[in-house]
Parts: structure tokens; C-alpha cells; sequence
């Protein structure tokens, strides 16, 4: 929804016989790897970098490329893989329609925007997630991984339940909560939260003395 109105720039650019256009978008990002992305944030005082006619036409082709790498394949179809001039104008005008219950439902948007915002979070999740196992590592390595453990039942139907390791206590926070009070923990009063927030940091060990201690 953002991007309805570059959409719409992009278009009559290319449909011009302009030479040049100044567009707040990062420019590197744009040419190298086909993302577009306003150089401080939407709604901002954006800085603007000029492109020239074969610059836009490069960083459309990436983008297109990448929009057609990670967007939802019902939009992806229709999108073609290595396009020409008549082929990025065309994509441009492309359209998808939102689905699902959110705010934006039912409504009509540039098909390369949505699937660029795929993409970016795509990306950005296989990053994060990335870190996440590579900061797992090297805490199990020094031996600074946490911890903690769940207790059901009571007498001879006592069950203790190891966690699973995790790189800080922030993330062992969030685990211990999401497990005692699931995925939706959060959403309570402020005070409830901060509660269930230090009930968790009570629990929280070392990880590999509660596995000598429960294993």
C-alpha cells in the first residue's frame, strides 16, 4: 500500500522518453539487488537519488527477478522471468488483490510491490533466523546457554519437561511464556505481562546444569 504511488511513477517514467528520474528510493539496494526501499522511511523527509533510463531498467529487472524468486507463486504466474522494456511495463501494470482478514483486505495493489514485500520479509526472517542459530552455537559452545523446565502433574504423574536451548535470557523469556501461556501471552494488562515476564526469569538456569539435573 505504500508503494501504490511509486508504482504509478515508475510506470509513466517508463512509458516516457524521459532520460533521468530522481525517486527517494536507496539506490545501491535498488540497482544491485532489485529492492526498493525509501532511503529514510515511509511518510518521512525521504532523500532523493537520481537514475538514469538504463539504471531504472536494471533495478526494475532485478526486482522483478527477485519478486518473482520469493513472491506467492498465485501472483508470481503471471509474472515473467527475465522481461524486456514491453515486459517490465506490462508487469507494472500488473494488480493482485488482498486477501486473508487484515486491515488491507479486498484491496487492490501493484502485484510487484506485494511480492516485493514478500520477498523483504522473507529475507529478513531467514537472516534473523540465521543469527538466532548461529548465536545458539556459540552459546552452547561456551557453555551460556539457558534454560528451563515445565512440571505437570503432581505424585507418581509428575512430569518434568527439559526446554529446549536458548542463546539469552530474552529469548528464554519469550519460550517460557509462549509455553506456559502460548503464542498469545502478551496480549494482557501491562502488569500481567511484566508478571508473567519475571515468573519467567525465576525459571530461567544455566542449560547444561539443568540437563545434569533433569536428564
Amino acid at each position: 500500500m505504500q508503494m501504490n504511488k511509486m508504482n504509478a511513477t515508475l510506470t509513466g517514467f517508463m512509458r516516457s522518453r524521459k532520460g533521468k528520474i530522481d525517486l527517494p528510493i536507496k539506490r545501491d539496494e535498488f540497482l544491485n539487488d532489485g529492492a526498493i526501499e525509501w532511503t529514510v522511511g515511509y511518510d518521512k523527509e525521504n532523500t532523493m537519488n537520481t537514475f538514469t533510463r538504463a539504471e531504472i531498467v536494471q533495478g526494475l529487472t532485478n526486482a522483478i527477478g527477485r519478486a518473482k524468486q520469493y513472491g506467492p507463486k498465485k501472483v508470481t504466474g503471471s509474472i515473467p522471468a527475465e522481461p524486456n522494456n514491453a515486459g517490465i511495463k506490462n508487469v507494472l501494470g500488473l494488480s493482485h488483490i488482498v486477501g486473508g482478514d487484515g486491515v488491507n483486505a479486498g484491496k487492490r495493489v501493484p502485484a510487484l510491490f506485494h511480492c516485493l514485500a514478500a520477498a523483504r520479509k522473507k529475507i529478513r526472517n531467514a537472516a534473523k533466523s540465521e543469527a538466532s542459530a548461529n548465536a545458539l552455537s556459540l552459546a552452547q559452545k561456551l557453555g551460556t546457554a539457558v534454560g528451563f523446565v515445565t512440571i505437570t502433574g503432581r505424585g507418581k504423574n509428575k512430569v518434568v519437561t527439559l526446554s529446549e536451548p536458548y542463546a539469552d535470557i530474552k529469548s528464554a523469556v519469550r519460550g517460557y511464556c509462549r509455553t506456559k501461556w502460548t503464542s498469545s501471552w502478551w496480549e494482557t494488562t501491562p502488569d500481567m505481562k511484566n508478571a508473567r515476564k519475571a515468573e519467567a526469569m525465576n525459571n530461567i538456569s544455566n542449560y547444561n546444569d539443568l540437563k545434569k539435573k533433569y536428564s
